[in-house]
C-alpha cells in the first residue's frame, strides 16, 4: 500500500515493493488494473507484464482464460 512504501503509483518503489513482498522477479509478474498510467504504464516500466481490465492498449483481458495466455501457461 502507498502509504507503507510512502510513494504512489505509477512511482517505481511501488511496483519494486509489491515484487519484493512476494519475492517474484518484474518478468514472472501480469500487473492488471484498471488505470492505464498507474496500472500498465508503471508497472511495465518495471519490467512486469501489464494488461488494463478494460480500455485502448496493447492487451485488453475480456476473459479470465485470457490471463493463462498472458502467462504463457498450458491450461
Amino acid at each position: 500500500m502507498s502509504e507503507e512504501v510512502g510513494e504512489e503509483k505509477p512511482h517505481l518503489l511501488i511496483y519494486k515493493s509489491a515484487l519484493d513482498y512476494f519475492s517474484v522477479k518484474p518478468h514472472e509478474t501480469l500487473f492488471v488494473g484498471d488505470n492505464w498510467r498507474n496500472d500498465v504504464a508503471g508497472p511495465a516500466e518495471s519490467g512486469m507484464k501489464a494488461v488494463p481490465l478494460d480500455g485502448v492498449a496493447y492487451d485488453v483481458i475480456k476473459e479470465l482464460p485470457e490471463i493463462l495466455r498472458l502467462l504463457e501457461i498450458d491450461h
